[in-house]
């Protein structure tokens, strides 16, 4: 089961909470669609699902097994509680064994307007060669930048104006007006796609650049406050899925309204600035990633150190629910948790998510697989010489990524 947000691979678990799943067996919808490769038994089968439960044929009810969540199971509380739930706790940790899986390397998406807009600011003030081309989207070097303290500004809903955001002693908007107009958004308000609470990628986003929830003083990311433009207030737009914050961002960048998740009918007609959370697995022809403290989100980033936003996820399963399972079914999930995570799974997962300025988006974790000799990063078999877990602790998002185990890095 894949609906949900990532705290759907937590808190049922720690409920013990039977759920809706797919019925693979006994649903009279499913039609193969691609006969059996040697040495399986059946192809892909297509099947149709009542998420509302209202035909009883295309669903099934179970206990999870085991689930898979983007961070680890505690930082699933305060903001980070999924509606319907009560926030984890250390005793709900307790009950769980928890398996970090691997490393996902997330980035700032932005618009592809204002991508282009602070590409053509950046060359005017030396922060980026002369000799790029604005719209470079190939070159790690002509990649715009924006700091961890701008862009936890514009998530946590401090900067509203884009005009707050000075070249030299001009705002952005009124600089591209100038010098760019062709970029020009339609509205100077500064616009966040962002993912609804109990989303693992909203959660490391929270993470990462509010130091949320692991201090208590963090500040928390902006939410809807359904005011419209002009207000002082940033325009926050929280989506259920990763797919809505792509038809967020490519809506917005376009001024069009498609019929999806996503409801761009208030903003059509006129481009909009906005920044979003993705992880390195999305693309597309309406945003693009920016470099983040003056590092690009790469997999080679990540392995030296210098790439910060990223986290391990884990998977996890109730203990006690397995005393009662038996010892050859945890067999079996503890096999399967171990051979997601290979190097080469991650390899072949990688070979689709590549960007102009590099790849994204796995690497194996050290805490399961050894890291190549010297600290290389070899692509063929990607493994992380860091992680957020020690050799005598579980991995805990919070604490901030050392070399695992006495391993080596490179300089």
């Amino acid at each position: 089961r894949d609906e949900g947000g990532s705290a759907m691979g937590v808190n049922p678990l720690v409920n013990n909470e039977s759920m809706q799943y797919l019925n693979i067996t006994s649903n009279p919808s499913c039609v193969q669609k691609t006969n059996a490769v040697p040495g399986l038994t059946i192809g892909q089968v297509s099947c149709d699902y009542d998420k509302d439960g209202i035909d009883a044929t295309k669903y099934s009810t179970a206990v999870s097994d085991f689930g898979m969540s983007d961070v680890d199971p505690v930082q699933f509380r305060g903001e980070n509680t999924p509606d319907g739930y009560a926030a984890i706790t250390p005793t709900d940790v307790e009950a769980l064994t928890v398996q970090g899986a691997s490393a996902v390397v997330f980035g700032e998406p932005v618009t592809l307007q204002l991508y282009k807009a602070l590409q053509a600011a950046q060359k005017s003030t030396g922060q980026l060669p002369a000799s790029c081309v604005v719209g470079d989207r190939a070159t790690e070097a002509c990649m715009p930048n924006l700091t961890t303290a701008q862009i936890s500004s514009l998530h946590t809903g401090q900067w509203t104006d884009w005009n707050s955001l000075k070249v030299g002693t001009v705002g952005l908007v009124d600089w591209i007006n100038t010098n760019a107009p062709a970029l020009a958004p339609a509205a100077n308000d500064v616009h966040v796609c962002r993912r609804v609470n109990g989303s693992g990628t909203q959660a490391q986003h929270n993470l990462n650049f509010m130091n949320y929830p692991c201090a208590a003083a963090a500040l928390t990311a902006a939410h809807d406050f359904g005011l419209p433009e002009g207000f002082g207030f940033t325009q926050v737009h929280e989506n259920s899925t990763s797919g809505g914050v792509s038809s967020c961002l490519d809506e917005l960048d376009t001024g069009t309204d498609a019929a999806n998740a996503f409801d761009n009918s208030q903003w059509a007609g006129g481009v909009r600035w906005a920044v979003g959370i993705q992880s390195l697995e999305k693309k597309s022809n309406n945003f693009e990633f920016v470099r983040i403290d003056g590092v690009a989100p790469t997999l080679a980033h990540v392995a030296d150190g210098s790439y910060k936003d990223w986290v391990e996820n884990t998977f996890q399963y109730n203990t006690q629910h397995y005393g009662a399972l038996g010892a050859d079914k945890k067999a079996l999930v503890d096999a399967v948790i171990y051979s997601a995570g290979l190097p080469e799974v991650m390899a072949a997962l990688n070979g689709g998510f590549t960007h102009g300025f590099g790849n994204g988006s796995f690497l194996a974790v050290p805490t399961l697989y050894p890291v190549a000799a010297n600290g290389a990063l070899d692509l063929a078999k990607p493994v992380n010489p860091y992680s957020r877990g020690t050799a005598a602790a579980a991995v805990e998002n919070c604490r901030i990524p050392t070399i695992y185990n006495a391993g080596d890095a490179k300089l």
